[in-house]
């Protein structure tokens, strides 16, 4: 029927509600934008000093990769619209990027 919307299945199937602290590995990445902080994807704290993320997650579309100043990374967040809960900032990032847009196995 055109014009009626279907019906969207949920992004997560059988999946179920977790509790505070259940994944405590998990790092949110935002990205500072002209809005203020935006939620932009996350990772995985792979050592008491690295997170580990996808390469396109550092990428900007059109200009290369996002500096430093651009990134807020936070541990610890259970809900991402709840900023009164406690949380951690990481307080220095560097990025060490071997992603090329459109090649595979990098």
């Amino acid at each position: 029927e055109c014009g009626i919307t279907v019906t969207a299945n949920p992004l997560v199937v059988g999946g179920r509600l977790i509790r505070r602290g259940e994944w405590p590995w998990l790092a949110a990445i935002f990205v500072l934008n002209s809005l203020g902080l935006e939620f932009h994807c996350s990772g995985s704290i792979i050592t008491r000093s690295h997170i580990l993320t996808v390469g396109h997650c550092m990428q900007h579309d059109d200009t290369g990769t996002k500096k430093p100043s651009e990134v807020v990374v936070y541990l610890g967040k259970f809900n991402l619209q709840h900023w009164e809960e406690p949380h951690s900032v990481i307080k220095q990032l560097k990025t060490l990027i071997d992603y090329r847009v459109g090649l595979f196995g990098t």
